[in-house]
């Protein structure tokens, strides 16, 4: 499907793409001149022309407008600006296209959700599960009652003496 199209130099320049292979054409006069695939909006092809000399034809789609912007450079200067509408036929299909590409490229990331008390106290029984947790915490339980009993240096020395027992 033709994207756009405009004349410079006397030369017809035409763009055709096909969004769902992401297949891109740049014709002048009909004659293929580069080709390449691009699933973003944006794009750029490079090529040489015999009459003209090296051709760089740069371009932006903006569905929302429904129109494309591009530039046109020859031997390194900008020689053309300017904007195509873009038909309601191309923009249904390069909407319909580009859903398709981002179901069959990108997975869909999964949906995220505010925390809950739920998913916290999820989280705090799996660790409670873990017997490490259960081991440092009746640790830290034993350390602070036998330090009320006595002096802090001797509940630390009294567990370590039963861990090592």
């Amino acid at each position: 499907m033709q994207l756009f199209s405009f004349d410079y130099g006397n030369h017809r320049f035409g763009v055709d793409a096909t969004p769902a292979t992401g297949e891109e054409i740049v014709a002048v006069d009909g004659v293929v001149v580069s080709q390449k695939r691009n699933f973003g909006i944006a794009s750029e092809h490079e090529f040489a022309l015999i009459s003209v000399g090296t051709v760089k034809l740069v371009y932006v789609l903006n569905m929302r407008a429904a129109d494309v912007n591009y530039e046109l450079w020859v031997n390194g200067e900008r020689v053309l600006e300017a904007a195509a509408v873009v038909s309601l036929e191309q923009q249904n299909s390069f909407h319909a296209a580009q859903e398709q590409s981002d179901q069959v490229a990108v997975p869909a990331a999964p949906p995220t959700r505010p925390n809950s008390w739920l998913s916290i106290g999820l989280v705090a029984f799996k660790l409670l599960k873990a017997v490490q947790v259960v081991k440092v915490a009746l640790l830290a339980s034993s350390v602070s009652v036998y330090s009320v009993m006595f002096t802090v240096e001797f509940a630390l020395a009294l567990i370590g003496v039963l861990v090592f027992h």
